[in-house]
């Protein structure tokens, strides 16, 4: 009988065990580091846990630290990304940005006790705590030039970073800032929401209505 991995399996099935791989280790990583302390958990414990080779491990991790704070550009790696980068789905920016954000979140939907532990260990530990503050700051970035992709493609025109020296480009970096804070804080808002109501149970959903409340709060201000 053919190992399960040499199966050629569907796309969706492959793709679900890859998933569920993934979590398992960075499941591992956060138990084991709990249990022992970061500095004495290494790759081949984290692999002993989960019965899998390293090989097996740098296929999803670059190193341990990465299991446990996640890579500088897993965030973005969903398929809204590129769709909003390239004016979809619907056209409209704001709306379009809503569902960015939703796939965003929701592709990386944990546990609430995955979260929880994950925080835990983090905030317990300096080299963790700095890692976390490095990967917020790069998603940040990413966030700015996925936005910055959009607008210009709405335009028509080029991208700030590689625009003509004559282009005047402070409105539509403004534009970006603005995006950029909020996106950030709606997600934050968001996970902090899913986390501490079980009642919520679609992280995902939450993201409209986040944006739903704001709008409310804006109109209630000009009333």
């Amino acid at each position: 009988m053919q190992p399960t991995d040499s199966i050629d399996l569907p796309d969706g099935l492959r793709e679900r065990k890859k998933q569920a791989r993934r979590v398992a280790l960075r499941r591992a990583a956060v138990q084991l580091s709990l249990e022992n302390g970061f500095a004495n958990v290494t790759v081949e414990d984290i692999c002993e846990r989960c019965s899998v080779s390293p090989r097996t491990f740098f296929n999803y991790f670059a190193s341990k630290e990465e299991a446990v704070v996640g890579s500088d550009t897993s965030i973005f790696d969903v398929p809204a990304a590129d769709q909003f980068a390239d004016g979809g789905p619907t056209g409209d920016v704001l709306d379009d940005f809503k569902e960015l954000l939703i796939g965003i979140v929701s592709e990386r939907q944990k546990t609430r006790d995955d979260v929880a532990a994950r925080q835990r260990l983090i905030q317990s530990d300096p080299t963790l705590l700095q890692a976390q503050f490095s990967r917020m700051a790069d998603h940040e970035r990413m966030l700015r030039q996925l936005i910055e992709r959009r607008l210009a493609h709405d335009s028509g025109s080029e991208p700030v970073a590689t625009a003509s020296a004559g282009a005047d480009p402070t409105a539509r970096t403004n534009s970006v800032d603005l995006l950029s804070t909020l996106g950030l804080l709606v997600m934050r808002a968001a996970t902090e929401r899913w986390r501490q109501d079980e009642s919520h149970q679609d992280l995902g959903a939450l993201i409209p209505t986040i944006f739903h409340e704001l709008q409310q709060l804006f109109q209630g201000e000009k009333a």
